[in-house]
């Protein structure tokens, strides 16, 4: 079996569900820089290459869009999460159906598992992003406005080495490094929280904000606000937007 082929497939399976930021890293060297209870990515026989899967602010009406077809997914712990493991699994079984892979199927690691693998690390490795001295990822075109949702756990064997690349963070001394730092003392991160204090969350907006890269790709008001607070009532409000949108494209196309 020829992995090119599918590997194209799968990308371009990925990129019609609007992950548009996905890149190659080795389970191996995520493995050797990530501390327990992280999940391990390599296995005792050898190295796996790993599909890194991200995505821009783009995403954010394909997801919206699928749950104005399926609001009962509004009634899942996440809806967003749901949503992303709805597409990339889609992504995998029509690119990749486990009767065609050897040694057994892929492994999909969501970044919103309780142990999830280091999406900084693989997107680091995969050239997808730099980070600096606040700590965010930053894409050359679309800065910091992006996240990475999944990893692909092949059983194909990892390149010999990362496509590890300079980005926008390299060597910058920007202004996110103090606006972070005044972020935190004004709503300090309890050790061990997975999550933002609700509270302060603008204030970490607003640092990543400051970034001078990718002010055109910056997330939508309630896209923002959903990043950072999880809020049913947010995602409510855009879907009722999403849904007014909607309903004034198909009212137009008809009076044409």
């Amino acid at each position: 079996m020829r992995v090119d082929p599918i590997l194209s497939d799968l990308m371009r399976e990925l990129s019609s569900r609007g992950f548009d930021l996905c890149g190659l890293a080795s389970a191996r060297r995520h493995d050797r820089g990530v501390p327990t209870p992280r999940q391990l990515l390599s296995t005792a026989v050898g190295d796996r290459l790993v599909v890194v899967v991200g995505h821009s602010r783009g995403w954010w009406d394909r997801c919206l869009d699928t749950l104005v077809e399926e609001p009962a997914l509004l009634d899942s712990l996440d809806p967003i999460d749901e949503v992303a493991e709805r597409m990339v699994e889609a992504a995998v079984r029509v690119s990749a159906p486990a009767e065609s892979l050897p040694d057994g199927a892929w492994e999909v690691r969501y970044a919103h598992a309780q142990h999830p693998p280091s999406m900084r690390d693989l997107a680091a490795q995969a050239g997808l992003a730099s980070f600096g001295p606040a700590g965010l990822g930053a894409h050359a075109r679309w800065g910091p406005w992006i996240s990475f949702r999944a990893a692909i756990v092949t059983t194909w064997p990892a390149p010999t080495a990362g496509e590890t690349s300079s980005g926008p963070c390299e060597g910058c001394r920007g202004p996110c490094g103090p606006a972070m730092e005044e972020a935190r003392r004004a709503a300090p991160i309890p050790a061990g929280a997975t999550r933002l204090p609700l509270a302060g969350w603008r204030a970490y907006a607003d640092a990543r904000a400051i970034c001078p890269v990718g002010t055109d790709a910056r997330y939508g008001a309630d896209q923002l606000e959903y990043h950072y607070t999880h809020g049913r009532d947010v995602l409510r409000r855009a879907l009722a937007q999403r849904r007014r949108c909607s309903s004034k494209k198909s009212k137009t196309r008809s009076s044409i």
